[in-house]
């Protein structure tokens, strides 16, 4: 009998690895280069939407990000999953956090009063 919402007791290192990549890529993409998003694009050998994706998860909630590097998103939540998705992820904290099934109750006071990504 599992009580409560059932969460992944593993870390997803492909899971952990795609997020890891978006803050990656914000970085080049904020730096300061002559590089431009296309050549950003080319080089990474990606493409234009999966690099739209990647910066999607840059406006994860914190609490998101954290508990799918202890291993605690929900089961069915796969980089592939994420990936799918990304396009109508909400921008809200506690939105994202209902839209992607993880328990309500991790998120942080800041993020249940939240509105918007900070």
């Amino acid at each position: 009998m599992i009580i409560g919402e059932s969460m992944a007791e593993t870390i997803d290192p492909t899971l952990v690895r795609l997020i890891q990549e978006a803050f990656a890529i914000r970085g080049a993409v904020l730096a300061d280069t002559r590089e431009t998003l296309n050549e950003i694009t080319a080089r990474r050998g990606g493409s234009n939407g999966y690099l739209t994706a990647l910066m999607r998860f840059t406006y994860l909630a914190p609490s998101i990000i954290d508990d799918t590097r202890r291993g605690r998103q929900p089961p069915e939540l796969s980089a592939k999953r994420l990936l799918r998705t990304s396009a109508g992820l909400p921008l809200d904290w506690p939105s994202q956090r209902a839209h992607l099934k993880f328990a309500s109750g991790a998120a942080s006071r800041e993020e249940r009063n939240s509105t918007r990504p900070q």
